[in-house]
């Protein structure tokens, strides 16, 4: 069993707490005002704390600090995270350190959404501001400070995520063309296994077999040509032991054929230094899986790292292998946001075919609450597609 590594210190996740941090910076200033000053503070106060509140809460979501259910769209978060931004900048326009909040925005759709739509908001944002301050009573200059100051500010944040978009997209192509190498090299490997087990198994029967062979036949003649006597017996005993000998390497030669590989530290060295997910691979081999079955295992899991990494926000990947007498079962499940409508493309059609090529299913769905589930089958007797053809066909 391959242990699962702990949670990562992810980009985004960096962001998340970065955004909290800036966003708490008006919250602590608008708490002290109240508190140490004669300020009023915010016009109807319950409501700019509850509307703070609910806007960390769904800063939150949005970033997967807190479980997020796949039923509700990260797009539809973010437009609620705007939202709340307007309302607590519009009741209490006074106070200027409010629209950080719009930093805050424009940084997180900018880890979700184009850079044209990004410009737009961040254009709309920086309007809102000079509105609300101009509302407020804010003298001219100062409005314009203001409206160039928050600008800038929303440029930089959003520059700043795009950068590290950028470069956690170039990390997961990484990191998932690694892991296809590594699936490469773990079928290399088997292949290579096999090929040497076999040709040694081929050399100890056509070398050691083959003098053996001709060991008892002279053996057996030398039988004929000594008289009784001692000489006889230790002839005779020679040719016990050479008969045993090559009854040995017969038993030997034909278990290093039949013995199979096994497939856990195949997938072990695929799983290993997958910094983009948390792997667990938990494997029970009750019975032997053969080569051509260990490869479909192999592509099946690599395909499903390679999945959860280019199309799903998820951070933990479970992988569980069955071998038993009626078959192999392979279950792969994440934790990423799932898709109510699950659309397969070339990669799985391609993982769909090779389990029907042996006779065997492949199940991919997206449970209630997220994440994704993969589950293929191998049955132990294969009826070749033809042959499950035409007895469907058949009355």
């Amino acid at each position: 069993m391959v242990p699962a590594r702990r949670a990562r210190w992810t980009t985004q996740r960096k962001l998340a707490w970065a955004s909290i941090a800036c966003a708490d910076v008006p919250a602590i200033i608008v708490l002290l005002e109240s508190t140490l000053t004669d300020f009023a503070g915010p016009t109807l106060p319950w409501v700019w704390w509850s509307a703070f509140v609910l806007f960390i809460l769904t800063l939150m979501l949005v970033h997967g600090i807190l479980p997020r259910s796949n039923r509700v769209p990260v797009n539809a978060l973010l437009v609620a995270l705007i939202a709340l931004a307007v309302t607590l900048v519009a009741f209490y326009p006074e106070q200027g350190w409010n629209a950080l909040l719009f930093v805050v925005t424009a940084a997180a759709i900018s880890f979700f959404w184009d850079l044209r739509t990004v410009i737009v908001v961040a254009a709309a944002q920086t309007a809102t501001v000079g509105a609300m301050f101009a509302s407020a009573g804010w003298p001219l200059a100062d409005v314009l400070m203001g409206i160039f100051a928050y600008a800038n500010f929303q440029a930089f944040g959003v520059l700043i995520v795009f950068a590290l978009r950028s470069e956690a997209h170039a990390r997961s192509e990484l990191a998932v063309t690694n892991a296809e190498l590594r699936s490469t090299a773990a079928l290399l490997e088997m292949t290579s296994r096999e090929a040497e087990r076999l040709r040694i198994a081929r050399d100890l029967h056509d070398l050691a077999g083959h003098h053996l062979t001709a060991l008892s036949l002279e053996l057996e003649v030398l039988m004929h040509l000594v008289r009784e006597g001692a000489e006889r017996e230790h002839v005779e005993k020679a040719r016990r032991i050479a008969r045993d000998l090559l009854a040995s390497v017969g038993v030997a030669v034909s278990e290093m054929r039949e013995a199979p590989n096994s497939i856990e530290p195949a997938l072990r060295s695929l799983t290993d230094q997958i910094a983009a997910l948390d792997v667990s691979i938990l494997v029970h081999e009750n019975e032997p899986i053969r080569d051509e079955h260990a490869v479909i295992v192999i592509r099946c899991v690599q395909e499903a790292i390679t999945n959860s990494m280019r199309h799903s926000d998820a951070t933990r990947l479970d992988v569980v292998v069955d071998a038993e007498a009626r078959g192999i079962r392979v279950s792969i499940v994440d934790d990423g946001s799932g898709s109510a409508d699950v659309v397969r493309g070339n990669g799985l059609n391609g993982m769909a075919e090779r389990f029907e090529g042996v006779g065997g299913t492949l199940e991919v769905g997206s449970p209630a609450g997220g994440g994704f589930r993969i589950v293929g089958t191998i049955p132990l007797i294969v009826q070749p597609p033809a042959a499950r053809q035409s007895a469907d066909a058949s009355p």
